[in-house]
Order: structure tokens, then C-alpha cells, then sequence
């Protein structure tokens, strides 16, 4: 298959690390030398999509149970869904 990534890896092309990190290609890369603290942004990233997220159902009235059963245990696709979510709706 033509244009397939190799198993176990991401495909690149559709990852857009400014739009999901809000950083230039050149500061993560000067903040990935010291993978501490890289590692404590990008979980500092994903812990705020993830309070956008279940902020914004709550208000609608979603409950804590139907929050968490909305998630799946693929914690990837979580990321991914959480920060499309965060995204599109932060952005009004």
C-alpha cells in the first residue's frame, strides 16, 4: 500500500506538532534535548484538553459516568479525541 506508515509508527504527515503544542518546530526541538522537561509540557498539553473536555460536558449536562464510558481504553486515540475536541471548541 502506497503512502502506509511502517508498523508501530505514526505517520508523520499528519501529525502537526504546532497546532497540537502551540510551539515552533525549533523550540520543541530545543525542549526535546532535555526530555524532562518536553515530557512535563506535553503532559501539561494533554492535562488541560482533557479538563476543556470534560469542562465543556459537564456544562452541557453530561454526566461523570458518561464521560468516562465516552473514552476508550486505547489512551492514543483519548489524546487524539480530547485535543480535536479541545481545539474545535476553545477556538469560538
Amino acid at each position: 500500500m502506497a503512502g502506509a506508515c511502517r508498523r508501530g509508527r505514526p505517520c508523520t504527515a499528519s501529525m502537526d506538532m504546532k497546532t497540537w503544542t502551540g510551539l515552533t518546530i525549533e523550540e520543541l526541538t530545543q525542549m526535546a534535548e532535555d526530555r524532562d522537561k518536553y515530557r512535563k509540557y506535553l503532559h501539561g498539553v494533554l492535562c488541560g484538553h482533557y479538563c476543556i473536555y470534560c469542562c465543556m460536558l459537564r456544562n452541557c449536562g453530561i454526566t461523570v459516568r458518561e464521560i468516562v464510558y465516552s473514552l476508550s481504553t486505547h489512551t492514543a486515540f483519548n489524546s487524539a479525541l480530547v485535543h480535536v475536541f479541545a481545539y474545535y471548541h476553545s477556538n469560538y
